[in-house]
């Protein structure tokens, strides 16, 4: 007959009911969490009561979702990132991605999305709106206005007119280089008008450029590079860089990855590895970052993938150095033995991969890493144009200071078998309207020998100029004022000295007066 029987965990419970022998029955009810029973036959009676004890084994441990992006053969380098959820909303710029499934090794995913055609045509348009807002602040300092008789700061200032005209003249050139009929904003339906401001007047123009030739539209903008090679990248250009020319691009020395390289073991598909709590845990330093303890899980593992595959899941689900982008790899040396390869995915001197040696119960002896060697990363070496190049990574930039090339930075994805003694490419430089513009910028704005700094240091000369005028003016006045005080001084000294002969003089000539009236009377 159909039996009901209740459980309880201490905190839920519930009931359900048995009808056969040797049939799963679900529990239901909160607490239950997916549990089935399966009675065999026998007898139960009211009021009966047993335990079950159960356990979840641990199919897979928990570890972030993990991409690749880029190339991830040849001499490419792909980007690492890693997420807690299936989902990536900040890998690209308004794109989300959600990860459904993992690929095989080996295996890519390809995705096309639609460009943002309006974010472009609105950029266009603040192009314009601010090309024009500077123009009218230039002709607001150089206005007169005849009824205040009032005028602008730099009113008359050449310097002015002459930016002014230099910004004209760069929008209203053709750019070089560029093929096709996008070599012009007129080309896009936007005109120069007679006060010098910018319109677009044929929006159609702009729409079937934007939808049929964007490529050709971002050109006309920005600055690129045409490169005979495909391993070496145009990535930005400086002022110093000449549009039209072309630039010999000669590699030394390419860029490689820091990496830890561990002495050889026998692979365990001959000999079985076993690891326990004595010899399982690891602690890397990954391009200057620490990693937390590392614990491998304890068992015996049967082939190198096996081993490969858990070092790889439990380095990536490190806190510190998960999305590093740390490749573990098996390099067989043959005779069923190999070593085990950690390589970062950064380039360069500032990428390296070792062990920290201080740590209890490690897996060092185990692995091979004990005797293992630490190589630091190579940043790439060369010139440009025949001048000296600074390397870093696998950016190669110009020095500063060199004529051509300051500035101009490429991205050169050679491995090191591709280097050789010759020139490994010639990229062409193209600078767009908005580049040039930029250029032209920089040369009024740049500290020290920029059209503002030297104008501001003429007119700081000029004021030092007067300024030394005007002591040297305050110096000969203190002199004459000293002078005439001194005759001034002089005069009233004389002044009172001839005012004491004065009253001298009168005293005596009264005197005289009184005695002649006086000799005068006795006469008579």
């Amino acid at each position: 007959d159909t039996i009901t029987i209740n459980w309880t965990d201490g905190t839920n419970s519930g009931s359900f009911d048995v009808t056969a022998a040797d049939t799963e029955v679900a529990l239901t009810g909160t607490g239950s969490d997916g549990l089935t029973l399966s009675f065999g036959g026998g007898t139960l009676n009211a009021g009966d009561t047993f335990q079950v004890g159960t356990f979840a084994p641990v199919l897979q441990m928990a570890s972030d979702a993990r991409i690749s992006i880029g190339s991830g053969g040849g001499s490419g380098s792909p980007i690492i990132v890693t997420s807690e959820t299936n989902k990536f909303d900040s890998l690209i710029g308004g794109l989300s991605l959600t990860l459904n499934r993992e690929t095989s090794s080996g295996q890519t995913v390809t995705i096309n999305t639609d460009l943002d055609i309006s974010g472009i045509r609105n950029a266009i348009n603040q192009f314009i709106t601010r090309y024009n807002e500077v123009q009218d602040y230039i002709d607001q300092q150089n206005t007169w206005n005849q009824d205040t008789d009032e005028v602008g700061v730099l009113y008359g200032d050449f310097s002015l007119r002459m930016m002014q005209d230099s910004l004209r003249g760069v929008l209203s050139s053709v750019v070089s280089g560029l093929e096709g009929k996008y070599t012009t904003l007129y080309a896009l339906g936007i005109r120069t008008l007679a006060d010098g401001t910018l319109r677009l007047v044929n929006s159609s123009r702009m729409e079937e450029a934007l939808e049929n030739h964007l490529d050709e539209v971002i050109r006309l903008f920005t600055s690129s590079g045409n490169s005979s090679s495909n391993f070496i990248e145009f990535v930005f250009s400086a002022v110093e860089s000449k549009p039209g020319e072309n630039y010999a691009v000669d590699i030394t020395q390419a860029a490689t990855h820091g990496r830890f390289q561990g002495a050889g073991i026998t692979d365990p598909a001959t000999t079985p590895l076993t690891l326990d709590s004595f010899n399982n845990r690891l602690k890397l330093i990954v391009d200057g970052l620490t990693s937390q303890d590392i614990l491998l899980t304890e068992k015996t593992y049967n082939s190198s993938s096996e081993l490969v595959s858990e070092i790889q899941d439990k380095i990536d689900g490190d806190d510190n150095i998960g999305s590093r982008g740390l490749t573990v790899e098996w390099v067989d040396s043959g005779s069923g033995s190999g070593y085990l390869n950690f390589v970062s995915s950064a380039y360069g001197s500032s990428s390296k991969v070792e062990t920290v040696s201080s740590i209890a119960n490690s897996a060092y002896a185990a692995l091979g890493m004990v005797t293992g060697i630490s190589h630091t990363g190579d940043d790439v070496a060369g010139t440009i144009n025949g001048e000296e190049a600074e390397g870093k990574g696998q950016f190669l930039t110009g020095k500063e200071g060199n004529e051509t090339t300051d500035g101009l930075k490429l991205k050169i994805t050679l491995d090191a078998s591709q280097v050789t003694s010759d020139v490994e490419g010639i990229i062409t430089i193209t600078k767009g309207l908005a580049a040039k513009l930029s250029d032209k910028i920089d040369s009024f704005t740049r500290t020290g020998d920029g059209l503002f700094d030297r104008k501001v240091k003429a007119y700081q000369s000029q004021i030092d100029i007067l300024q030394t005028r005007i002591g040297e003016q305050k110096e000969l006045l203190e002199m004459r004022r000293e002078s005439l005080l001194k005759k001034f001084y002089n005069m009233e000294t004389a002044l009172g000295r001839f005012g004491a002969t004065s009253s001298f003089l009168t005293s005596q000539l009264a005197g005289l007066n009184s005695n002649w009236g006086f000799n005068k009377s006795q006469s008579s």
